[in-house]
């Protein structure tokens, strides 16, 4: 494996001290800002903001910054005490494996801001961002097919990266921030650089950020085999072109190179250690208009690209593989996504929104495998797919003597169609509909029920394998 040199970690602390000076320099004698506190708003639930203690259902809103969250790494260390989440595998990177309500990874929808993260390899996971990009996370407990099509089964959970304006105060325009750490359980170091700014229609935000690691010490003081090396970057920019339109676009990449067993959920198999290495990218183009006197039209549309590529070559001779083979996996996707709210009754006794939206994508997976006779691999078929959905939702607020209702009801038609390279197919359609209520008698007490169905789309792993998978 590559190491990094330990100059950029001294030259990057460098641009950092001057950096810092240049900021205390400019806010010098500004007063300081009052500390605000504001209620846990969920924005992903029902794609309008809605207290989370609001709606019916179970919502968690994580604050990545937070001080208790210091210092985290990975998304099992960002969610693991959420309520209803467990994280299966082990502390390796490649093997954080999410379970939500009794689903895998399979069974819940993962986005990562509005964009779907899908790639599904075996026994690999399928969180490909650091952590120190994240600004929120907000976790959805329960069936979410109504509004976000296949994949909901168990949830949502929905990543949010930082923004130029999560890290200026109000009266700064340009900025940059360093962080360094180390952690003994791993003799891991990380190093993250930023640079953002603003201007009246403009901000941008660049950041890298960049760990190694080696053996991972366990509590019984045995070593779990893992070296890494992750590079990661975001570049976010937006433009306001016009009042209430804004554009904005965000490449997010994600490269791990890591000396595992093939399965990164075991603990230390020397009969199947890999030289694994995983790039992703995640770009989004998204438009959207927000005019606060406009009640019928609110428009939210974005297209993206991710492309996820795992490459394993196998160092260690097993029943399967020899030394030397590679096998790789690739899967690519296209989509586009759009949606409407209209407000209606704003103010009086009947007030509702009702949020109107489609989504349609394109996946493409292809595999290789030089240890194999055709040269395919058995595992990961070469295979494409088209998915697409359309769905309504109403959010009704009823003002009455005896309390406040919260109404929600939505309902969503998604269709999906896929075949390999034999011309092996598969289509299906599905229906999803959902209803919740929420009664709320006074200010600290809510009553809320809810009914959803969820369904999960195979993906062509599941559809069209071949081969052996288990070799005795």
């Amino acid at each position: 494996m590559k190491q990094i040199n330990p100059l950029i970690y001294l030259s990057i602390l460098a641009i950092t001290l001057s950096s810092t000076a240049f900021a205390q320099d400019e806010r010098a004698g500004a007063p300081l800002e009052p500390t605000i506190s504001l209620e846990t708003v969920t924005v992903v639930a029902t794609k309008s903001p809605q207290n989370s203690f609001d709606i019916p259902g179970m919502v968690t809103v994580i604050d990545a910054d937070s001080p208790e969250l210091a210092g985290h790494g990975t998304p099992k260390e960002l969610l693991g005490d959420v309520t209803g989440v467990e994280f299966g595998g082990s502390a390796r990177s490649n093997g954080q494996d999410i379970k939500m309500r009794g689903y895998g990874t399979e069974g819940i929808v993962v986005l990562l801001d509005g964009v779907r993260q899908k790639f599904e390899s075996r026994h690999d996971g399928r969180f490909f961002i650091d952590s120190a990009l994240i600004k929120s996370v907000e976790v959805v407990r329960g069936p979410g097919s109504a509004l976000y099509g296949s994949g909901g089964l168990g949830g949502v959970v929905a990543f949010k990266t930082k923004d130029a304006g999560d890290l200026l105060a109000p009266n700064e325009n340009m900025g940059a921030t360093t962080t360094l750490g180390f952690q003994t359980v791993d003799d891991e170091w990380v190093v993250s650089q930023s640079a953002y700014g603003r201007t009246e229609k403009w901000d941008f935000l660049a950041n890298v950020v960049m760990r190694e690691s080696d053996d991972i010490t366990l509590g019984d003081g045995l070593e779990l085999q893992s070296e890494e090396e992750l590079v990661s970057g975001l570049l976010k920019a937006s433009w306001t072109l016009a009042d209430f339109h804004t554009i904005r676009f965000s490449t997010q990449q994600y490269n791990i190179d890591a000396k595992e067993p093939n399965n990164p959920d075991l603990g230390n198999d020397p009969t199947s250690l890999t030289d694994k290495t995983i790039e992703s990218n995640t770009t989004r183009l998204a438009y959207e208009f927000n005019d606060p006197s406009n009640s019928l039209v609110n428009i939210k549309a974005q297209i993206y690209r991710v492309e996820t590529d795992k490459e394993e070559e196998i160092l260690a001779p097993s029943a399967v593989h020899a030394v030397g083979d590679v096998t790789t996996n690739n899967l690519e996707t296209y989509g586009f996504n759009i949606e409407n709210q209209s407000r209606f009754g704003e103010g009086t006794n009947l007030a509702q929104i009702i949020t109107i939206g489609g989504e349609m994508y394109n996946e493409e997976l292809d595999g290789a495998d030089t240890g194999s006779m055709s040269g395919e691999a058995d595992h990961y078929p070469d295979a494409e797919a088209d998915y697409w959905g359309v769905f309504i939702q109403d959010e009704m607020v009823l003002n009455t003597q005896a309390g406040e209702f919260l109404i929600i009801s939505a309902l969503r038609y998604d269709a999906y169609e896929s075949e390999d390279a034999t011309g092996n197919s598969s289509d299906e359609s599905r229906l999803s509909p959902k209803i919740g209520i929420t009664y709320k008698p006074n200010d600290w007490l809510r009553l809320f029920s809810s009914y959803a169905q969820a369904f999960r789309a195979p993906n062509m792993e599941e559809l069209y394998p071949t081969g052996i998978h288990f070799a005795i």
